[in-house]
């Protein structure tokens, strides 16, 4: 049984009593509360955990090893995959790729995910709210290749200056041929991309440092 299990019961018996909360929503709120929070936890998964801790937390067809390619496809890299192809899969990388010992860092790219940071920005938030969030405008690599969306880091704001959190973003419409390529810097605060052609599609949460 899930470590979590009595604290289930606990508030499910309580949510009947209440009225206030249905039994599926006690549960699922005790299971997994969808938060990313950097070098802290994903949900349940503390930073500290191993691959036996996911699979306490987690029923073992939920908890799948995969091995994928990063840096425009030249580096094998062992993952850990939770919630493997559903909405909510999260992908778990390994401090120096060894796996099951102390993890790296996560990557959530599934439109329609619970996933979250406590800004409440998942796969979806338009740029608009990143510049609310933000404080003020920023810069973003040009769309359209391996490393087009990312917000480069030494800039000003509440948000870019946060650690340990990575965003990526992309346009949900085509947009002029300047907007993409190596090179190519684009303004947070283009009229062109407000309120929502540009979105965010996928975001990394540190867990440890290399």
């Amino acid at each position: 049984m899930k470590r979590w299990w009595r604290l289930a019961v606990l508030l499910v018996g309580l949510a009947i009593l209440g009225g206030g909360v249905s039994v599926v929503q006690a549960a699922e709120a005790v299971e997994n509360d969808w938060l990313c929070l950097p070098y802290e936890r994903l949900g349940p998964i503390r930073a500290s955990a191993k691959e036996e801790d996911l699979l306490q937390l987690f029923d073992a067809e939920q908890v799948q090893r995969r091995t994928i390619y990063v840096a425009e496809g030249t580096e094998k890299r062992d993952v850990s995959v939770i919630y493997p192809y559903s909405v909510n899969e999260i992908i778990l990388f390994w401090r120096n790729n060894q796996y099951g010992q102390v993890l790296s860092h996560a990557w959530v790219k599934k439109e329609g995910t619970s996933w979250r940071t406590a800004e409440n920005i998942t796969v979806g938030t338009p740029l608009e709210e990143l510049n609310r969030l933000n404080g003020q405008p920023f810069r973003i690599v040009g769309f359209g290749w391996d490393y087009g969306g990312y917000i480069p880091v030494r800039q000003e704001g509440r948000l870019i200056q946060q650690k340990g959190l990575c965003l990526r973003l992309a346009p949900v419409r085509q947009l002029p041929r300047g907007y993409y390529g190596d090179g190519v810097k684009v303004s947070s605060e283009d009229p062109e991309l407000l309120p929502d052609a540009v979105r965010v599609v996928s975001f990394e949460v540190t867990l440890n440092e290399k």
